[in-house]
């Protein structure tokens, strides 16, 4: 097997390639988290009020230190936001690039971590303190009629209709 690598690697002359001898030696992984590292980029986490640099993260998205995982998001939600600099829980700005380059961060990883969860928690609260109207969507000949009900109507309805 060997000897067939070095030839190909005489034949093909791949320029990434470090390594001249075939020697079984995992050498090519040095080379993979180097072009790893050069082709991650750092993303920054903004306060919204007066667009004030919080945190930069550096590094892999998907690493166990990515912001993403540090600050518990789903993967789609951290592109979009970053892809659009969104708007976070309604205080935060998740972005690719800096929107100043004298920015300079104001917070450890740490704080930046813990205004997060705060938001987030504070985020979930409210919405489990806000009313919700149940909505039965009854079909009609020539399309939908949405009809709002209360909680007891709609344990109602659903007894008539068997469910």
């Amino acid at each position: 097997m060997l000897a067939l690598e070095q030839y190909y690697m005489l034949l093909l002359n791949p320029q990434n390639n470090t390594i001249y001898v075939a020697d079984g030696s995992p050498g090519g992984q040095k080379v993979a988290e180097l072009n790893r590292e050069k082709h991650s980029r750092s993303s920054y986490l903004y306060l919204a009020e007066g667009m004030v640099l919080l945190y930069t993260f550096s590094g892999s998205f998907q690493g166990p230190n990515s912001m993403r995982v540090l600050l518990s998001m789903g993967k789609e939600t951290l592109t979009h936001l970053l892809g659009t600099n969104g708007l976070y829980l309604g205080k935060f700005i998740l972005a690719k690039d800096l929107h100043s380059p004298n920015d300079t961060p104001t917070m450890t990883l740490e704080q930046a971590i813990q205004a997060v969860k705060a938001a987030q928690k504070e985020s979930l609260q409210r919405a489990s303190n806000t009313p919700r109207t149940p909505v039965i969507i009854t079909q009609v000949s020539k399309g939908l009629v949405v009809e709002k009900v209360s909680l007891a109507q709609t344990c109602t309805y659903i007894k008539e209709q068997g469910f």
